[in-house]
């Protein structure tokens, strides 16, 4: 391919849910936040040149928020929209997070992960999912009771298609 590249480069979008909420829609809203909380440079699509093969995605939430870990994990789904087609539904608790720490469960402590904390420990796809500049997606995750006030983020793993710069 002539003046493009293509990097190995997850994308990930985070959301603090409110203590009602049950639903969250994920890479739509990229004001005020920070690198730390997405790399979505555009709110649900790529410019023009740009596109993203997923080849995985991942569940992350902060250590420390055990009880509404719980609730996302045990009840939560996940989909994934491309355009205003369902591409991906899974359950959160099948969505490994490949890293973070291991559970913990005692009576002083409990720590509890979303899967191994190992980096291959993520949901790989045998059929990657294309996302084209200039087509809206959003993946968004559902739960039957609010996970209470948490934070979590989404990452979808592939390789990012984009113009070289001069």
């Amino acid at each position: 391919m002539n003046g493009v590249e293509i990097l190995t480069q997850p994308l990930w979008d985070s959301i603090t849910l409110g203590a009602s909420d049950i639903k969250a829609s994920l890479f739509q809203t990229i004001t005020s936040k920070t690198l730390y909380n997405t790399n979505m440079t555009a709110a649900g699509a790529f410019p023009s040149g740009y596109s993203f093969t997923i080849k995985g995605i991942a569940f992350s939430q902060l250590p420390g928020q055990t009880g509404a870990l719980l609730i996302a994990l045990q009840k939560g789904t996940v989909e994934l929209f491309v355009g205003s087609s369902s591409k991906f539904q899974i359950p959160i608790h099948a969505l490994t997070s490949g890293a973070g720490i291991g559970g913990i469960v005692s009576a002083s402590t409990e720590t509890v992960n979303a899967g191994i904390p190992d980096p291959r420990a993520v949901l790989t796809m045998d059929y990657p999912i294309q996302l084209n500049p200039l087509v809206n997606f959003r993946v968004d995750c559902v739960w039957p009771v609010a996970p209470t006030a948490s934070t979590f983020w989404i990452f979808l793993l592939g390789d990012l298609t984009r113009p070289i710069a001069s």
